[in-house]
């Protein structure tokens, strides 16, 4: 299959957003993944009638807050690699949805070869509280009803690894999807001490990126900034909120540095503001 570009599709729930975000994203091959806590009947409308440029990955219980969700994406990226001749790889959730056309976004992203689009920052991490990051690494945590659970054992760090932190919502490059997927292949020492540490997917990927011992950069000037507007000013929690209708999301884009590719939460409720997403925005 030949295709510049390539999406991974991690989702819980939402059947009716999900196929129309599929729709949305045509023809851009998708590699779903459902989680397996997923109840029967909630699966069952979720793959139903998809079209065949959808595969489904094999089922983890990627529960909130666990490397299940890291090794989700990971076996989108492999199978992606394995069929696809794409240039850049976009990792989406179940709530999210394209602010422009598949051929915009294709477009944009045949301009910046070799460069991926995400959150990312080496620690410390202001934004992430009084000890800027690291303590999401001291100690053996989990998160038990999304709640953090430490044991008072310390981690200890695989040599050459560059502690980071950023957005589990990104846009790699070939280059650092094979490198990512060629860091976990080769050592299981990564997935054993990320699998120990607070919400795996905000750090994991982003460390690798940032360890130039691990084949990363050191230069994050590979990396963009993130295309994702997400709407944290009316979020009360760690969760974004969903956005309530069209002009919200315009003005969060505005501060925004690049183009508004893709924006986060949407559900089943949702149907009329993606109307005017698709009559305003997604116009060729």
């Amino acid at each position: 299959m030949s295709s510049a570009v390539a999406v991974v599709l991690v989702a819980f729930d939402r059947p009716d957003h999900l196929r129309r975000l599929i729709a949305a994203l045509d023809p851009l091959p998708v590699y779903l993944h459902i989680d397996a806590g997923t109840p029967r009947a909630t699966f069952d409308r979720m793959v139903a009638d998809l079209p065949s440029r959808v595969r489904l990955l094999p089922r983890l219980r990627s529960r909130w807050g666990s490397f299940e969700v890291v090794r989700a994406e990971l076996s989108g990226y492999r199978a992606a690699a394995a069929e696809v001749d794409f240039e850049h790889v976009v990792m989406l959730s179940g709530a999210d949805y394209p602010l422009t056309t598949a051929d915009r976004l294709q477009q944009f992203l045949a301009a910046a070869p070799g460069r991926s689009f995400l959150e990312l920052q080496r620690l410390p991490l202001r934004r992430w509280g009084m000890f800027a990051g690291y303590d999401r690494f001291a100690l053996w945590q989990r998160a038990v009803d999304r709640r953090r659970v430490a044991l008072p054992l310390p981690l200890l760090k695989p040599r050459g690894l560059r502690l980071a932190g950023g957005s589990t919502w990104k846009i790699l490059s070939r280059r650092h999807a094979d490198l990512v997927l060629d860091a976990f292949a080769t050592d299981h020492r990564l997935a054993r001490y990320f699998s120990r540490c607070w919400i795996p997917e905000e750090v994991a990927i982003p460390s690798v990126l940032l360890s130039p011992a691990r084949g990363g950069d050191a230069d994050t000037g590979a990396f963009g900034p993130t295309p994702w507007v997400v709407n944290w000013r009316a979020s009360a929690g760690s969760s974004p909120a969903p956005f309530a209708d069209l002009e919200e999301i315009l003005q969060v884009a505005e501060s925004y540095p690049t183009p508004a590719l893709f924006a986060r939460k949407f559900d089943d409720s949702s149907g009329p503001l993606l109307d005017r997403i698709d009559q305003e925005l997604r116009v060729s």
